[in-house]
């Protein structure tokens, strides 16, 4: 900012123009009220200047500490990023882990469910065969109950004829003795 100094009164001359002109020359002084403002005026910007001044010489110190406290945030920052980055390669890691074991436990699962699948399929045709078993026995029992029942219709038969014949045998017994 440039100071702003209340014009000189028109009765005052330059030390340029007292130089050039006699001594004898009277030169009106410049009024006490006016000489108070320039004072007064003097005073102010003298004070704008030094607070300037103040300023310019602790912009540094203010800048230098901004700077620090902007460094020490990003290493906070910094130190937070690697903490988190940590973190998050602990959870992949446990993750991974994780992940690996109940891919193995459905590995297994799988594995014991073909096993258990493969001794189901085997004990299924066991049973199949055992029934087919059980299907040619029933049917040969069929054949020999038909057979025993042939053979006792047959064995009645022959009994009935053993009988007739014991009877004729006794009676020609009987007829020869007498």
């Amino acid at each position: 900012m440039s100071p702003s100094y209340p014009p000189l009164p028109a009765s005052t001359s330059t030390p340029a123009a007292e130089s050039s002109s006699s001594h004898s020359a009277i030169v009106p002084a410049p009024s006490r009220a006016g000489l108070i403002v320039q004072i007064s005026n003097l005073r102010h910007e003298l004070a704008r200047a030094q607070e300037n001044e103040r300023r310019a010489r602790e912009a540094p110190r203010l800048s230098s500490d901004r700077r620090e406290q902007a460094e020490q945030r990003l290493l906070d920052v910094e130190r937070e990023n690697q903490r988190l980055q940590a973190s998050v390669s602990m959870e992949t890691i446990r993750g991974d882990a994780y992940k690996a074991s109940f891919d193995r436990n459905v590995e297994e699962r799988t594995q014991d469910n073909v096993e258990a699948s493969e001794v189901v399929a085997t004990l299924e045709s066991q049973v199949e065969e055992q029934n087919q078993r059980i299907q040619d026995l029933q049917l040969v029992v069929d054949r020999q109950t038909a057979d025993h029942d042939v053979l006792s219709s047959r064995a009645d038969e022959s009994e009935g004829c053993v009988a007739e014949l014991t009877a004729e045998l006794t009676v020609a017994t009987t007829q020869r003795d007498e």
